[in-house]
């Protein structure tokens, strides 16, 4: 790589022999790691063809705090590049526009042959990935459709999420949301309240989810809620080791990719998920969605290939699946108005109790609705940005960011708490 000091400093090279855009993108940032003293990558978005991609980073070169971009452009036949554009922390974001400008006018730098192999080459998972057979599925509420490969069965499939178990003991889940109740929040505690008033063992949960205490880091978060899950199927559960990555996510959501290995009912598995959480709502409620694959650990790398065609083979009707949210909200304030007027009934003394309790309930499937539309968004590689005139725009991640970026006072990124009803989900 050869570096061009101008306002700022451009690394540029080629890359060889790399075989994906994801292996192109790697192979440059092994480089970066040899010339930063240290590297933190910040976020990463990929043009639409797949071929090339971009991270923002921060990292320390010497005693400098600096800040930059990374990019790769991934060609067959060894014609693969990668650039790194950046200056010190306080400058970059006035000396990009000139970097980008100087880095389009420069001639690449030769690629040099490959040597030939000496040794078996490596396994290349998404070629794999896409010569596993598969058979096509559809929902009935027509949400989704899916590829799933030979022998693999679909455990759940509608409502946006896909849940299917391979004939090894593997499962894949994709888009999967499960509504949670803080029992520290204030509709937990007003049912509880409501039920010693009645005398009446009801569920303090209203049935509105996993009780779990919230926290907005999504291994944490991920951790109570199996551990939960488990307890209520009557499962033995341990997660004997986790660690996560953080990785971008809607506004309003934290999200990480999770990774670790648990034993349960006496069999060790391996888990690698994605996992966003929701923000906490005004009754305590709160969603996490998961996306991601469990296999019995022995298992874990040989099914890699069917558990990745799997999740490839997920694709969401974003149009139907918003038709069908907003079905779902008018079906939940007809069902609490029903439920307002059978709690008529009930003594005055019970009644104010009653209408917090349906208050918070229809927030509460707001907010999760909400939650939801937010991380399938992330997950189809889009986002919600607000005109200068108010008028909100659904956009690729990759247009999103250009557009905030050269015009920030025209365009902002919509957080999923400002989310408009009937226009974003």
């Amino acid at each position: 790589m050869r570096s061009i000091d101008d306002g700022g400093r451009i690394l540029i090279g080629p890359l060889g022999n790399v075989n994906s855009p994801d292996a192109a993108f790697r192979a440059g940032l092994s480089h970066m790691r040899g010339y930063f003293g240290s590297l933190t990558l910040e976020s990463v978005v990929r043009s639409k063809d797949g071929t090339t991609m971009m991270g923002t980073f921060g990292g320390q070169l010497g005693n400098v705090r600096i800040s930059g971009l990374a990019l790769s452009s991934y060609r067959s036949g060894g014609a693969s590049q990668f650039a790194v554009l950046f200056d010190e922390q306080n400058r970059f974001a006035k000396t990009l526009p000139s970097l980008v400008s100087r880095l389009q006018s420069m001639p690449l730098p030769a690629v040099a042959k490959a040597a030939p192999a000496k040794s078996v080459p490596p396994v290349d998972l998404e070629s794999e990935i896409r010569n596993v057979r598969t058979t096509p599925y559809r929902s009935n509420d027509g949400t989704l459709t899916a590829k799933l490969p030979q022998g693999w069965k679909l455990k759940g499939f509608s409502q946006g999420a896909l849940i299917a178990d391979g004939p090894d003991g593997s499962e894949v889940v994709v888009g999967l949301g499960i509504p949670c109740i803080d029992p520290r929040g204030p509709l937990y505690q007003q049912n509880l309240a409501l039920a010693r008033q009645m005398r009446n063992p009801i569920d303090p949960s209203g049935g509105l989810g996993v009780v779990v205490e919230y926290s907005s880091d999504p291994g944490a978060a991920y951790r109570s809620v199996v551990l939960a899950l488990a307890r209520s199927s009557h499962s033995s559960l341990e997660v004997t080791s986790m660690s996560e990555k953080a990785i971008p996510a809607p506004g309003g959501m934290h999200g990480a990719e999770v990774t670790g290995t648990s034993i349960e009912n006496g069999k060790s598995l391996r888990f690698d998920e994605l996992v966003g959480v929701g923000p906490v709502g005004p009754g305590g409620a709160f969603q996490i969605t998961v996306t991601g694959a469990v296999a019995p650990a022995a298992r874990f790398v040989a099914d890699e290939p069917e558990m990745g065609a799997t999740l490839a083979g997920y694709h969401l009707n974003e149009d139907v699946r918003t038709a069908q949210v907003q079905s779902n909200i008018a079906a939940g304030w007809a069902a609490s108005r029903a439920g307002i007027a059978n709690m008529n009934a009930t003594t005055a003394r019970d009644q104010a109790t009653v209408d917090a309790s349906m208050q918070n309930a229809r927030a509460v499937q707001d907010g999760i609705d909400r939650s939801t539309a937010g991380f399938v968004k992330y997950l189809n590689g889009s986002d919600v940005v607000q005109r200068s005139d108010g008028a909100h725009l659904d956009v690729d991640a990759g247009t999103s960011q250009a557009l905030q970026s050269f015009d920030p006072q025209h365009y902002t990124s919509v957080p999923v708490s400002q989310y408009v009803k009937g226009v974003d989900y």
